[in-house]
């Protein structure tokens, strides 16, 4: 079997050692679990459907550890869209000018976030610079197609990446989005959801779609008020070999 596919890059490359990312098991767990071994891999990571309870309990009984649980919300664009848009915050694409501010707003922002924050055996500092890579590496178009910037009076104070795919139907997922810290509650993360749904339509995506941990409440709150409605979860374990 080539359990090479299973190698995750960025992660390898970012904590040093060799990490696995399996979100479809379609092998004998032992198995994988025991070639991994074989091959040096130190962590598995693997995100599955909170739907499926039997393969969570498996994961479960082989030492994998729950970090995170988030929900799928989605938005269908099927009608015209009718969000009143905000005066105070102006929304633009991104430029290169934008990468330093905009890294700075993720790194601020996603401070303890996410599963690899809650793995206290990784490394902090490198689960904090997730989040300002994942901003730049957006600039590259097969990380993202769009990076929306918000602006309030002039100054930039949030943004939101997509990315178009076309496996079930042609939809555009959300990527990496963060408001800073001194315009939260000012509706700007509404603005660039509203002209995500916007720039998805003219696109011909039939939706939109963001995930987000369900301990999120703000943003969870946001998207229902918006008009997204919850469409799947999924949890992510980690297993340390």
């Amino acid at each position: 079997m080539n359990f090479s596919k299973y190698h995750s890059v960025l992660d390898t490359d970012r904590f040093g050692f060799n990490i696995a990312k399996i979100n479809s098991f379609n092998e004998p767990l032992s198995l994988i679990i025991n070639e991994l071994q074989s091959k040096n891999y130190k962590l598995i990571l693997s995100k599955v459907k909170a739907s499926d309870i039997e393969l969570i309990n498996e994961l479960e009984q082989n030492g994998f550890v729950l970090k995170d649980i988030q929900t799928t919300y989605k938005f269908e664009l099927n009608d015209d869209l009718h969000h009143v848009s905000n005066d105070a915050v102006k929304v633009r694409d991104a430029e290169d000018k934008d990468k330093d501010k905009l890294y700075d707003i993720a790194i601020n922002s996603f401070n303890n976030y996410g599963h690899y924050a809650a793995d206290h055996k990784l490394d902090s500092q490198k689960c904090r610079d997730i989040y300002g890579d994942w901003i730049l590496r957006s600039f590259d178009k097969n990380v993202a197609d769009n990076i929306l910037v918000a602006e309030c009076d002039g100054e930039i104070s949030g943004f939101l990446t997509h990315k178009i795919y076309t496996d079930v139907a042609r939809y555009a997922a959300g990527g990496i989005g963060a408001v800073d810290l001194k315009y939260r509650s000012k509706n700007v993360f509404k603005a660039i959801t509203v002209a995500g749904l916007k720039w998805a339509q003219e696109n011909n995506c039939e939706w939109v779609e963001h995930n987000v941990l369900i301990t999120n409440y703000p943003v969870n709150r946001s998207f229902c008020k918006l008009g997204f409605k919850p469409s799947n979860s999924f949890i992510t374990f980690h297993k340390w070999l």
